[in-house]
């Protein structure tokens, strides 16, 4: 399958395929938020030294408003450790 949108109509319904996006760069620690720099009660949930691409991006907000937040990742993008700091557990 090409990498463009494909549409197609079936009996009542249409098929939409989307195309894996192509990679990214390499992820570098670059823009990513310590662990350290959490409140002292949220640290014991994560065993890494950072937070990833996803939980640093969404980090001021989940942590730092009351904004509702709906966190659509793939498995394993540790939507839950958001949850973590932004509940305070």
């Amino acid at each position: 399958m090409s990498r463009s949108l494909c549409v197609r109509s079936r009996k009542g319904y249409e098929e939409i395929h989307v195309p894996a996006p192509k990679p990214s760069k390499p992820v570098t620690q670059d823009g990513l938020v310590p662990i350290a720099s959490l409140p002292e009660g949220a640290r014991p949930a994560f065993s890494m030294p950072f937070l990833n691409r996803i939980q640093s991006k969404l980090l001021p907000i989940a942590f730092g408003t009351d904004e509702l937040v709906s966190l659509c990742a793939p498995t394993g993008a540790s939507k839950v450790y958001v949850f973590f700091v932004s509940s305070g557990v």
